[in-house]
């Protein structure tokens, strides 16, 4: 072992077995060997070299010193302990400054830049992917608890869990095409959750909007019913939901454009605006449309629960008539455009089209028609198939299916490739497939 690091080691040791508070059941000594390790798996694997891996595993080590000194702002705590002991050390001012932006990058919400802080980032976080998972959740709840004053019910914690596990992007390919994979049994399961118990104010997270047999058949709307439990109905109505997310957001960071806007029209309860807020550069402006109240009250809960750091614009406009965008170099429709009637459908695609700056890039998820009607009844049975595993009763499929009928209306794929043609963008290409699902982004 490197003697710096060695060094380090040992004086990291002592200082949190000295130093931490024993009501830090989360951000203790057991989880910053776990980081180390984790640094040393994903950087192995990520290509770094013996300087950068020295300037890992020492940031590692340091990077939660501070959670003796101070809960929130740790980093900066963390900081001063490692310049003071590496300066004593002996060691030089370019590493001391790379080592220090390394604990900087994994201040939430993360911006790494280099590869170095990247893997950090990913190994500070690598307890998502562990079978543990629910383990460490409990304890990081003790900490707000203890730490932070903040009371959740039980419903309260598992919006917020869901929240951070969903809007979470790891940086390396590694991460990427490794660790996600692990990490999504986690959301997986999370989204699956049960959630039985009731606040006295607050309807059940778990959808149940069409439970129960109704007399009369009433068209889908985005009331305030279904913004409470939209989350869990999205995740178990649409397959890939988290991929498709994770999708259009990596689509966003590629294409988007410094001192730009990126819109996600139809935004709901905010979750591709979270996904994209964590890639983008903090001069681009995020914001949010949405025609429900009820779904923009809920968006910014979301949002003010996760304490980004870096506003979100949010407007109630009635996205079925108009789109009030400008500057774009990025606007995202994520299972939207298939509510907009068809009569006004491309009116609003030409209206996107002339709010992107030249080389921005449309990007829309849709439920769509096959070319070919003779597999339309096949896919719509494996989509119920879908559903089913996701333990929605024949009941609730029938009933959302009436519902929906005269609300949701889906193009063929070709059609919506025609359409954005027709509004003016040349480069269309779809990116998503599943039976009756797909992604497409399109580019002025």
């Amino acid at each position: 072992m490197n003697q710096l690091i060695e060094s380090v080691e040992n004086y990291v040791l002592l200082f949190l077995k000295q130093k931490l508070s024993s009501d830090l059941v989360f951000h203790n000594l057991a989880h910053t060997s776990e980081v180390v390790n984790a640094a040393w798996e994903i950087g192995q694997n990520s290509d770094l070299d013996k300087s950068e891996m020295e300037i890992l595993i020492v940031a590692a080590w340091f990077h939660d010193c501070g959670y003796a000194y101070a809960y929130t702002g740790h980093e900066e705590e963390s900081k001063k302990i490692a310049k003071s002991y590496l300066e004593k050390c002996g060691a030089n001012t370019d590493f001391i400054l790379s080592v220090l932006a390394c604990i900087e990058a994994t201040k939430f919400p993360q911006r790494p830049r280099t590869m170095v802080e990247k893997v950090l980032c990913d190994a500070d976080l690598f307890h998502f992917t562990k079978t543990s998972y629910p383990h460490y959740a409990k304890a990081i709840r003790k900490e707000f608890e203890v730490f932070l004053d903040k009371i959740y019910s039980e419903e309260e914690w598992q919006k917020v869990n869901t929240s951070l596990l969903m809007a979470h992007n790891y940086c390396t390919e590694y991460g990427k095409s490794v660790l996600s994979r692990f990490k999504d049994v986690n959301v997986e399961l999370v989204n699956k959750k049960k959630i039985k118990m009731k606040d006295e104010n607050t309807n059940n997270l778990s959808d149940d909007v069409f439970k129960k047999k109704v007399d009369t058949a009433f068209d889908f709307a985005f009331d305030k019913k279904v913004a409470l439990v939209f989350d869990d109905m999205v995740s178990r109505s649409v397959p890939f939901y988290g991929e498709m997310q994770r999708m259009v957001s990596e689509l966003a960071k590629n294409h988007v454009q410094p001192k730009t806007k990126v819109y996600d029209i139809g935004c709901s309860t905010g979750t591709t605006l979270i996904q994209i807020s964590k890639l983008v550069p903090e001069n681009v402006n995020l914001v949010g449309i949405d025609d429900s109240e009820e779904m923009i009250v809920k968006c910014r809960e979301k949002l003010n629960s996760l304490s980004l750091n870096r506003e979100i614009e949010l407007n109630m406009v009635d996205i079925t008539k108009d789109v009030p965008v400008q500057d774009a170099s990025v606007v995202t429709m994520v299972l939207v455009l298939q509510f907009v009637r068809p009569i006004n459908r491309l009116e609003i695609v030409k209206k996107i089209y002339d709010g992107l700056t030249e080389n921005g890039v449309f990007i829309i998820v849709e439920k769509i028609l096959t070319e070919e009607a003779s597999f339309n009844r096949e896919y719509i049975n494996y989509y119920y198939d879908f559903k089913r595993r996701n333990e929605y009763s024949e009941l609730e499929i029938s009933q959302k299916r009436e519902a929906l009928e005269n609300v949701l209306i889906p193009y063929k794929t070709s059609e919506n490739i025609n359409m954005l043609k027709n509004a003016g963008f040349k480069q269309v290409e779809v990116f998503f497939r599943w039976y009756n699902f797909t992604g497409i982004i399109a580019k002025k």
